[in-house]
């Protein structure tokens, strides 16, 4: 089941850098982009990956746990966990805006038989650098009863997620 696992008030700085990542996200991915349009993403998107990721790290230093987060660089997606909690949970992380009414995962990200994740982790991002952290089971997605698969078509473009109401 998901739950929220705390409400995290985190340091100013992160949006500095994950609009520095973000940018970074985005031109590394312009080849990417070119062989597959249909994952473009705009930089809305990368920067609010990127604060996700960098609140998470951030949340799990403030409580002490033992977290090694996945490389913030490269030149393409990596189907690597985002983050590797106690040397055995291997989290990938969602952030969310405020008004997000669903939590969603990507069908083919969360099949893919080459990401290794465990859990999933979102942040919801409530403003004045405040979010709610959530969490749950890979296992728990594939469960119909408690998350629904759905197919939406935006700008001729299909995509195929699991959502589940927060």
């Amino acid at each position: 089941m998901t739950t929220v696992t705390t409400k995290f008030k985190y340091p100013d700085h992160l949006h500095k850098e994950a609009e520095e990542i973000g940018k970074q996200r985005q031109n590394n991915n312009k080849e990417l982009n070119k062989r597959k349009p249909e994952q473009v993403r705009d930089i809305s998107y990368n920067i609010r990956g990127a604060l996700g990721e960098l609140i998470y790290n951030e949340y799990l230093k403030s409580i002490g746990k033992n977290y090694i987060p996945n490389s913030f660089k490269g030149d393409k997606p990596l189907p690597e966990p985002d983050v590797l909690v106690d040397y055995r949970f291997k989290i990938d992380v969602k952030a969310i805006a405020k008004h997000t009414e669903i939590f969603s995962v990507n069908y083919d990200a969360h099949n893919n038989p080459e990401k290794h994740v465990t859990h999933y982790v979102f942040i919801r991002l409530l403003g004045n650098n405040e979010c709610d952290i959530y969490s749950c089971q890979k296992k728990e997605i594939d469960d119909r009863k408690l998350w629904q698969e759905k197919t939406v078509t935006r700008n001729g473009t299909t995509s195929t997620f699991y959502s589940k109401p927060i």
